[in-house]
């Protein structure tokens, strides 16, 4: 059998929650450094601090998605400021009931309140969305991702049958 090897990163949109979070390090930021004609050298040294405590903040907010196909597992890393990856999410497209665009017919009639819903999507309003639902031992689980042209080709190679792909 043919090695298939499909890698594809999405950068997810900054939330309010993240912009509100980065808005509120500038301001302590500023008000550290406002106290240092009060404060002296503690006003100096809580600016550092918070400069730094910003940077951090800054990274943590900052996400990415990698998706990666090798044969039939999926697996999703959690990208943060570029540097910081973790692995949230492997599945074996063996399991899978369906994959299609994750607006469609056959995926909304599927979902329901017990199935767990993990979106490694950009959250982007108008982007192609798909989802693929697996039924795995420890439940039915709905993976809603945005894949590209290459990364859907390779997965209806291994899965025709179940793959549907959107026309848009």
């Amino acid at each position: 059998m043919e090695e298939t090897f499909v890698e594809y990163i999405v950068k997810t949109k900054t939330s309010l929650s993240a912009i509100g979070i980065r808005i509120g390090c500038i301001f302590i930021v500023i008000c550290c450094f406002l106290l240092t004609a009060v404060l002296g050298i503690l006003g100096v040294t809580l600016g550092v601090l918070a400069i730094y405590l910003t940077y951090m903040a800054f990274q943590m907010t900052s996400v990415e998605y990698e998706y990666s196909i090798l044969n039939s597992e999926i697996s999703v890393d959690k990208i943060m400021g570029q540097r910081k990856r973790k692995k949230v999410a492997e599945f074996d497209m063996k399991n899978a009931e369906i994959m299609a665009d994750a607006d469609s017919e056959e995926i909304l009639r599927r979902v329901n309140n017990e199935m767990k819903v993990l979106d490694y999507s950009s959250r982007e309003a108008g982007k192609l969305k798909y989802a693929v639902i697996f039924n795995e031992a420890n439940g039915i689980t709905e993976m809603i991702f945005e894949p590209n042209e290459k990364m859907v080709e390779a997965l209806h190679k291994i899965r025709p049958s179940i793959v549907r792909i959107a026309n848009r």
